[in-house]
């Protein structure tokens, strides 16, 4: 088997684990190498991960209290001292001590040693674990699919019955009613036959694709819960995008016994507000083009299905109708979206520092666009417009000549016009301007 570099060591991390992300991936590629499998890493939850196709680092840290530890086992790696590092449980290798929550030449060592000391002891011989493995999905899988059967039937009887009242009262509603009895009659029939079976075929085929999912490490965790409800955490999610790569982290998604869904993401994106482009900040999912096809999958009980459409579509982006754009989620800052105005939402739109200095402007607004067009701030304030170079309060003016050269507050010296610069009167004296006019020209001299 050829492992390429780009896909040898997987590392899913988490709060305790304090090496950085390199270190392990370059330790544990001689791992991967003589193995000739891929290595993924991640914290201990408890539960193992069996594989015929993979090495699993499972990490404990030091305060797990009250949480699984590993079972006694003869496939022991210790330290000189005689120290317990790891225990290896066919394609398993489980930290006992904290190795990544340090980050040192003792734990880069002891790392080293584990990953060497693993190889003769991994066995991938897991046929037996996987089939009891199933068996243990499959169960909870028909718990969970019994609950949410029998919620789904309850919903779908009473909807029957108040769609049978619906019809007595108008024509119309007799129509509607007649054209989804079917249906509706055709899927009780298939829920009944689901309640009443203790052990369905179609939970033993969504245990064994559920554990397909999470062995091709899509999915990296599911949550079956006694009431009908199914959790579901993906692994790293990226979108590719106008040559561009975005790294989304991973998303929960939850899907609940009435069959709606909803997504919120594990890893912060500290430049967006949505969880993701395609989901809102409440967490429900604009599906665009699969709105139909995800809801039918979850009726039909086909939740292995449904969970991969949804994780195609939290690795896609429309850049049509997204919630916020794609740009919002570039960790770098470096994308730039072309057809993206950077004025639509800017605290500056249409200010005087928008239109006269701001480099993204670029012709967008001009003046009869500026929040103080034509305004006191315009005329007495602005900068960019000393002397009325660019707006003149002239422009369109409606006031008598009398207010002009005597009241306008704009024209006080006379600076914008002059009555008496055209005047061919010799009685200034008799002139109602003749006063302004001492006055001004007194105060120039």
């Amino acid at each position: 088997m050829i492992v390429t570099t780009e896909t040898q060591v997987t590392v899913n991390p988490w709060p305790e684990m304090v090496m950085p992300e390199r270190e392990i991936k370059e330790t544990l590629t001689y791992l991967a190498y003589k193995v000739g499998k891929p290595v993924r890493v991640r914290a201990c939850n408890g539960e193992l991960i069996y594989s015929e196709n993979c090495v699993v680092v499972c990490a404990f840290t030091d305060d797990q209290e009250g949480k699984p530890k590993p079972k006694a086992s003869n496939k022991q790696i210790v330290n000189d001292s005689g120290g317990l590092l790891a225990v290896v449980d066919h394609n398993c290798s489980m930290l006992v001590t904290d190795i990544l929550g340090r980050d040192d030449e003792a734990a880069r060592a002891a790392l080293a040693h584990v990953a060497q000391a693993a190889i003769p002891l991994l066995d991938f011989d897991v046929a037996g674990l996987l089939k009891v493995q199933k068996s243990e999905m499959r169960m909870k899988v028909q718990t969970c699919l019994g609950a949410a059967v029998r919620q789904r039937l309850s919903d779908k009887t009473r909807e029957l019955t108040g769609l049978e009242y619906e019809a007595r009262d108008a024509y119309q509603k007799i129509v509607g009613a007649e054209r989804r009895k079917p249906y509706l009659e055709h899927e009780i029939k298939m829920l009944e036959r689901l309640s009443a079976s203790k052990s369905s075929n179609l939970a033993r085929q969504q245990a064994e694709a559920l554990m397909r999912l999470q062995s091709d490490g899509v999915y990296e965790e599911f949550t079956l819960s006694p009431d009908g409800s199914l959790f579901a955490n993906t692994g790293d999610i990226t979108i590719h995008h106008d040559g561009y790569t975005f790294p989304l982290g991973r998303y929960r998604i939850e899907i609940n016994p009435r069959g709606e869904v909803f997504i919120e993401n594990l890893d912060e994106h500290p430049n967006a507000t949505h969880p993701h482009p395609h989901v809102s900040t409440d967490h429900k999912p604009c599906l665009g083009n699969i709105t139909a096809d995800v809801p039918k999958l979850i009726g039909q009980m086909r939740f292995a299905e449904a969970l991969q459409v949804l994780h195609l579509f939290l690795s896609s982006y429309n850049p049509g109708n997204p919630y916020e754009k794609i740009g919002a989620f570039d960790p770098t800052g470096t994308y730039v979206d072309e057809d993206e105005n950077p004025c639509e939402n800017c605290a500056d739109n249409c200010s005087p520092y928008c239109i006269r200095e701001c480099r993204n402007n670029d012709g967008y607004y001009d003046c009869p666009d500026c929040v103080d067009y034509r305004s006191d701030y315009c005329y007495n304030e602005c900068t960019y417009n000393e002397d009325f170079e660019l707006v003149s309060p002239c422009e369109d003016c409606q006031r008598p000549d009398g207010e002009c050269y005597l009241e306008c507050e704009y024209n006080d010296e006379w600076q914008l016009c002059n009555p008496c610069d055209d005047c061919e009167s010799k009685n200034c004296e008799e002139c109602d301007y003749f006063p302004k006019k001492e006055v001004l020209n007194h105060g120039k001299q």
